[in-house]
């Protein structure tokens, strides 16, 4: 571990670290005409490649522990973690001590210790901070009007690609993909249509994280990537989103692919319908693989997200019922942390889930990742609707904020119904 790390991870006061976490900030976005322009200029392709999303130039309020957990829950990951990987890995914990703050609606910004971190960690950070922070603007973009019925999923491209079931035999004919993970995007985007069960719109996301104030170069990057993947032709809606994280603060850019040559088009999500029956559980499909492409997409990518549900709380046979066979074939398994159950006397929800157990300067942190009990019996069940309709019941809880008054407890709730509690016990 490097001497910046340490620092980042150790020296931090947990009470106020906690406090920090659970602090709305304001993170400043920028997506105008002349941020386009701009980046289009460093791009070989046509102008107008990239355009602004008028509803994202904005100022979003957020909990730096959602980004935290959005950064767990959109990460692929294919070691299940044991105390050691945890302790090494786990987004909670890593940068903990990352952010500055504890003034409400104060700008999102990094503490002394993030903002010291050197070298090649410092990439690190950047880059998966600024994963969090694109999933949080991707959710905005994919949902303007913040409507609780509406569940926005990132989903790794090569976690859907790769299912054999759906996707995969479409690559080379309907789908055509980069072949390497520079020339295509990071994630598709699926969002629930709110008036209908069996509807979801489609796009991708490239997520850019930087310590540099402008990452101009990063979004013309980000712009070629988004037009990796096409379906029949045609490229999907897409969202390029940078973040700058430095001690000045933390700040971001976004913009997305046009319909059509001209600067002002804006991307008109469509909605798509799917089957349900296609999306049965590997374990109990018995219907055919989905018709129409966009919808072998949606449902590759629906089963991967809750694949990695099961994945992030620890739940071998939720992943075992989802997961493509590729993702079962390099899932490598190294032991398991302490499997747990929690229960939020405030709202009488059930957890299940993992906890690791970690020592830190001034006491010790517990740090819990699980989902929702009905959520995990609904997905070891394998009944798409069932878990459709729980995820959407789960929507409006995913706003609300536990922070005891002692600061010793903090929990954060996805709009998919996964969650992470970290509780922190003081030394005297």
């Amino acid at each position: 571990m490097s001497p910046n790390h340490s620092r980042l991870d150790w020296k931090v006061n947990l009470r106020q670290a906690l406090q920090v976490l659970d602090t709305i900030s304001s993170l400043k976005v920028t997506s105008t005409p002349a941020l386009a322009a701009s980046v289009n200029n460093l791009s070989s392709g046509p102008v107008g490649d990239l355009v602004p999303v008028p509803h994202l130039n904005t100022t979003l309020l957020l909990r730096p522990v959602d980004v935290l957990l959005a950064l767990t829950t959109g990460t692929r990951a294919l070691i299940e973690p044991d105390v050691l990987v945890a302790y090494e890995s786990w987004a909670q914990w890593r940068y903990l001590g990352a952010f500055d703050g504890g003034v409400k609606h104060n700008p999102m910004r990094l503490s002394s210790a993030g903002d010291a971190v050197r070298g090649n960690q410092r990439r690190v950070m950047s880059e998966e901070l600024g994963i969090g922070f694109s999933i949080k603007i991707a959710e905005h973009w994919m949902n303007q009007k913040a409507d609780p019925r509406v569940i926005v999923r990132t989903v790794d491209v090569d976690a859907a690609i790769a299912d054999t079931d759906q996707v995969s035999a479409l690559v080379g004919h309907q789908i055509t993909l980069g072949r390497a993970s520079n020339q295509r995007p990071d994630y598709f985007v699926i969002a629930d249509d709110p008036d209908s069960l069996t509807k979801f719109s489609l796009g991708t996301l490239e997520s850019k994280g930087t310590t540099a104030r402008m990452n101009l170069s990063q979004l013309s990057s980000a712009n070629h990537q988004l037009k990796g993947i096409t379906v029949n032709g045609s490229v999907l809606p897409g969202l390029a989103a940078g973040t700058m994280l430095n001690g000045a603060g933390v700040t971001s850019n976004a913009l997305q692919l046009p319909t059509s040559p001209t600067l002002d088009a804006i991307p008109k999500l469509r909605a798509i319908e799917v089957d349900l029956d296609s999306l049965a559980s590997r374990r109990t499909r018995r219907g055919q693989p989905s018709k129409g492409v966009e919808e072998s997409l949606i449902t590759a990518s629906l089963s991967a997200s809750w694949a990695r549900l099961g994945d992030v709380s620890g739940n071998e046979a939720v992943f075992e019922a989802w997961a493509s066979a590729d993702a079962k074939r390099h899932r490598k398994h190294v032991g398991m942390t302490q499997r747990s159950e929690k229960r939020d006397e405030g709202s009488g929800l059930g957890y299940v889930g993992t906890e690791v157990r970690i020592p830190v300067r001034g006491g010790r942190l517990t740090v819990f990742t699980g989902i929702e009990s009905e959520l995990a019996d609904a997905l070891n069940g394998g009944d798409a609707e069932k878990i459709l309709r729980l995820q959407r019941s789960n929507k409006p809880r995913a706003a609300a904020r536990e922070h005891d008054q002692e600061g010793a407890t903090l929990l954060a709730h996805s709009h998919d119904g996964s969650v992470i509690i970290l509780e922190a016990e003081f030394a005297n």
